[in-house]
C-alpha cells in the first residue's frame, strides 16, 4: 500500500543547458557553439562541476538515493535509514514524503516502535483516513516490515503475514512455514479482538492452518501440510458430525487437495 503514495513523490528538476556565452542566448537551442578563441570556454562548458547559487539541485542525486532506497527495502535491509537521512540532508524538498521511507527503513532497522510513530503521522497528515484505518494499516505494516521481538498481538500479525506470503505468493521455505505456524499456535488464543473487524486475529483462530498447509505445500513438504490441516481440521464442527472414519478422511484428503493445490496425496 506504502509504494501506491510513493510513486509520485518523486521529484525531477530539469538543468538548463549551460550555453558558450551570453551572445548565444538569442539563438536556435539547435545553433552550434562559434569558433573559439583562446579565452572560449566552450571545451569547458559541460565539465563544469559547481552548481550556480540559486539552480536546484540535480534530480539524479534524488532519484538515485530513492532508488536505492526502494532497492534495500525490498531486500529487508535496515541500512536503508542512513540513505533516507542522506536522501533528505540534499535535498530538503523530500522531507515531508521520506518520512514514510524512514518509517519502513526504521522497521526494518530493528526501531518498531519509532517506525510505527512515524508511519501513523504520515497517514494523518498526508492521507484521508480513517483513525481506524490508520491504526490497522500501521499494524499490517509493523506485521510486513518489523524486525525483533514484538508483543504477542504484533508477533501474531506478523505470523499471520509470513504464512500468507508463502502460501499466496511465494516459496519462503519449511522452516519459515513451521516458524510461523508455531507461533501462532502459541498466541492465537491469547490474543483477544480488539472488535468485530479485527479480521487478522480472528483468521488466527479458524484459519490459521489452512495458510499454514498452503504455506508447506508451496514448500514442497506435503505430509506436514496435510497433517497440519487435519490437526486443524479436527477441531472444526463439521468433523464432528462425520460418524465414519474412512468418510471423513476420504473428505479432508479432498477438501486438502483442493486446498493446497501444489499437494496430490498418494
Amino acid at each position: 500500500m506504502i509504494s501506491r503514495f510513493l510513486r509520485g513523490s518523486v521529484l525531477l528538476v530539469g538543468l538548463g543547458a549551460v550555453g558558450c556565452d551570453q551572445s548565444t542566448a538569442t539563438r536556435s537551442p539547435t545553433a552550434s557553439c562559434p569558433p573559439c578563441e583562446s579565452k572560449c570556454a566552450c571545451a569547458d562548458a559541460g565539465a563544469a562541476s559547481s552548481t550556480p547559487a540559486g539552480r536546484e539541485q540535480p534530480a539524479t542525486d534524488t532519484q538515485s538515493l530513492t532508488h536505492e532506497i526502494s532497492r534495500k527495502i525490498l531486500r529487508r535491509d535496515g541500512s536503508c535509514l542512513a540513505d533516507v537521512e542522506r536522501l533528505v540532508k540534499s535535498d530538503p524538498r523530500t522531507a515531508g514524503w521520506a518520512n514514510s521511507y524512514r518509517a519502513q527503513c526504521s522497521m526494518l532497522a530493528g526501531k518498531c516502535d519509532r517506525g510505527k510513530a512515524l508511519l501513523r503521522d504520515y497517514y494523518r497528515e498526508n492521507v484521508e483516513m480513517l483513525a481506524e484505518q490508520i491504526d490497522r494499516t500501521v499494524e499490517a505494516m509493523a506485521s510486513m516490515y518489523c524486525v525483533g521481538p514484538l508483543d504477542e498481538r504484533g508477533e501474531l500479525l506478523r505470523a499471520m503475514m509470513n504464512l500468507q506470503k508463502g502460501a499466496y505468493q511465494g516459496n519462503i521455505g519449511t522452516r519459515a512455514c513451521n516458524e510461523a505456524y508455531a507461533v501462532v499456535v502459541r498466541t492465537r488464543d491469547r490474543v483477544k479482538p480488539k472488535d468485530d473487524e479485527d479480521s487478522q486475529v480472528t483468521a488466527a483462530k479458524s484459519h490459521g492452518h489452512y495458510m499454514a498447509a498452503g504455506c508447506l505445500g508451496r514448500a514442497g513438504d506435503c505430509a506436514k501440510a496435510f497433517e497440519v490441516y487435519k490437526g486443524g481440521e479436527m477441531k472444526q464442527e463439521w468433523t464432528h458430525k462425520v460418524s465414519d472414519p474412512a468418510m471423513l478422511e476420504r473428505l479432508l484428503r479432498s477438501n486438502f487437495e483442493s486446498i493446497v493445490a501444489k499437494c496430490k496425496l498418494p
